[in-house]
């Protein structure tokens, strides 16, 4: 006997990724996973690799929320595009939180981050199989203090000493 996939329709998708943001937006990991296929690519800007597996994914968002207590999208922020062909979804979203605890490897800021970004989302059998999530990391670190400002005399004298490296290596293959 052979089963079908479920698909869902574009109404069923854009309810879904709505409850999906409100699990985000409650730090609720079981809400958030249920809604993954076991084996999910997870994939966003502060992943050397895309995660894979619900596991994995759970662990990536824990970690997040650890870093990130009051992370939230506001609702109003936020745009759902669903794909005429029932298995794809595209939103825009504001993100907003404050680094009271430390994220890979840096240490807690206390500065508050506020940023735009994009997220594509693939479904299979009515979960989610793939989600990518884009955004401006540079924008994102130097908000939290990570890295400095554009306009920062530090960052003026990195990109020189960037440029003189350059100029010192092309001068001596000649």
């Amino acid at each position: 006997m052979r089963t079908t996939a479920k698909r869902l329709t574009k109404a069923e998708m854009r309810a879904f990724l709505e409850d999906y943001t409100k699990a985000w937006n409650d730090h609720d990991l079981d809400a958030v996973v249920a809604r993954l296929t076991e084996d999910v690519v997870w994939d966003h800007p502060f992943t050397i690799e895309p995660l894979r597996g619900r596991a994995a994914a759970r662990a990536d968002l824990a970690e997040t929320y650890r870093s990130f207590p009051d992370l939230h999208f506001p609702v109003e922020d936020s745009r759902i595009y669903v794909g005429d062909d029932h298995a794809s979804a595209v939103g825009t979203w504001t993100l907003v939180g404050t680094m009271a605890g430390p994220a890979r490897g840096a240490e807690p800021t206390g500065r508050t981050v506020r940023i735009a970004g994009v997220v594509t989302y693939r479904f299979r059998d009515g979960l989610i199989s793939e989600q990518t999530i884009v955004y401006d990391g540079l924008e994102f670190s130097r908000q939290l203090g990570l890295l400095p400002s554009e306009k920062s005399l530090t960052l003026k004298a990195l990109l020189e000493l960037q440029r003189l490296g350059t100029r010192a290596r092309k001068a001596l293959r000649r």
